[in-house]
């Protein structure tokens, strides 16, 4: 668990159908290699809702908010886990 509040961020590993379609396309390596790989997901604690947390949830959850929405623009690495936590800790707050 990286952080907590009204959303819940948490690292898991890769998505079942993924790691599936890699095995089928690449064979047991391609199986390997995906189930290596890891994601940060974002789950609402009041519906329950999980969600993988990327640079796209971040934008739909600041779509109104055209400040907040600058600063994320102008971000070096959207992607990069600290700069996803950053925003999900305006969310919590």
């Amino acid at each position: 668990i990286k952080l907590s509040g009204k959303y819940l961020v948490f690292r898991s590993g890769v998505p079942r159908d993924e790691a599936a379609f890699a095995g089928y396309m690449f064979g047991i390596a391609g199986s390997l290699i995906a189930a290596n790989r890891s994601y940060m997901y974002i789950m609402d604690i009041a519906t329950g809702k999980v969600s993988i947390l990327n640079a796209k949830f971040i934008k739909d959850k600041f779509a109104n908010n055209p400040d907040v929405m600058n600063l994320f623009d102008n971000e070096e690495n959207q992607e990069k886990a600290e700069t996803l936590i950053k925003y999900v800790n305006f969310l919590n707050h």
